[in-house]
């Protein structure tokens, strides 16, 4: 099956004028021109970021910090010059969830949020797999030359159950399970499954203990994370699919799963 890649993210702002302002000064993303009123695009290298104003109306996700809670946890961004990077952020009095620090799989991270919430990471160096499931990916993954500017990588879920999660998205939309990271030193039981589409990626969260609901992210007006959006030839087709596979539609042309994510679909252009 051809993979069907993350084109882009959906992100629900109170001020587009800030936030456009935010993510260009500090992840250096680059507008892209759209007739859509009430909408900016910003290019991040394999993924545009699609940013739409809600105003006074917006109202917080109710998003929380337990990465326990199922759905959205974070957008991902690959650099190659972090500690710069949070430095700068730092000064600007950016909110930060995690400072930058060194984490099992070799690399390089930092947390921190948009201007509605929305919780980003950078990070820097070539993953290290425990479990490789699949030479082929992880060989091009680490092929992809370190960015100069911050590169769309991923958007990372919580999910309960990481079998049907994969079944979903490998056997319906052609993502490739690359590998595995297994924190041994979590009580939790906490292991984290790499799927990939080209040059994006799913991050699978999964626990040995039980997960809770994240916010319903299908509601109208909720700040910060939106939606991954895909294309396809047949957008309704593949929504029926994905509704037989166990998404639900909530929308011509979106579902959601079983965890919370919700995917927009739109055709090919």
């Amino acid at each position: 099956m051809q993979p069907h890649p993350i084109q882009f993210v959906d992100l629900t702002v109170r001020d587009l004028a800030r936030s456009v302002d935010f993510y260009r000064t500090h992840l250096d993303l680059v507008p892209l021109e759209t007739t859509e009123p009430g909408q900016a695009w910003l290019s991040a290298g394999p993924g545009v970021l699609r940013l739409t104003e809600v105003g006074a109306a917006g109202v917080d996700s109710g998003w929380s910090p337990d990465d326990t809670s199922r759905g959205f946890r974070h957008v991902g961004f690959k650099v190659g010059d972090l500690d710069e990077r949070a430095a700068r952020l730092d000064d600007a009095g950016v909110r930060f969830h995690k400072r930058p620090k060194d984490v099992p799989g070799g690399v390089h991270i930092t947390f921190f949020f948009d201007p509605d919430g929305a919780l980003l990471e950078f990070v820097q160096g070539q993953l290290q797999y425990d479990r490789v499931l699949d030479q082929a990916l992880v060989d091009a993954e680490h092929a992809r030359p370190t960015p100069a500017t911050p590169r769309f990588d991923h958007v990372a879920i919580t999910v309960a159950d990481p079998a049907r999660a994969v079944q979903l998205y490998r056997d319906e939309l052609g993502f490739g399970v690359a590998g595995q990271l297994v924190r041994a030193d979590d009580p939790r039981g906490f292991e984290i499954t790499y799927l990939h589409a080209g040059d994006s990626v799913l991050e699978l969260f999964a626990y040995g203990i039980d997960t809770t609901a994240g916010p319903d992210t299908t509601q109208p007006g909720l700040l910060g994370f939106g939606s991954i959006g895909l294309t396809d030839d047949d957008p309704a087709g593949l929504t029926s699919r994905l509704v037989t596979a166990g998404a639900a539609a909530v929308g011509p042309d979106r579902v959601v799963d079983a965890d919370g994510l919700v995917v927009s679909l739109q055709a090919d252009r």
